[in-house]
């Protein structure tokens, strides 16, 4: 069981991902399609986040300065 690797190929118009253990993961390109634009909206929804609290530090920063 150590020596065996996950492998992955590319046949029918999917994605085989084969685990060691005999579990086999098929994924289609809709479903590639999909996961890429639910991570890009998380992407988005992260950098808004680290905008908003770029701008609340240099607030902080700011209020410090004026002190």
């Amino acid at each position: 069981m150590a020596g065996e690797k996950i492998t992955v190929e590319f046949k029918d118009g999917k994605k085989i991902t084969k685990y060691p253990g005999g579990k086999v993961s098929e994924q289609t390109q809709e479903d590639l399609e999909r996961y890429k634009d639910f991570l890009t909206r998380e992407r988005q929804r992260i950098d808004r986040h680290i905008s908003l609290i770029d701008d609340d530090l240099s607030q902080i920063t700011a209020s410090k300065k004026a002190k």
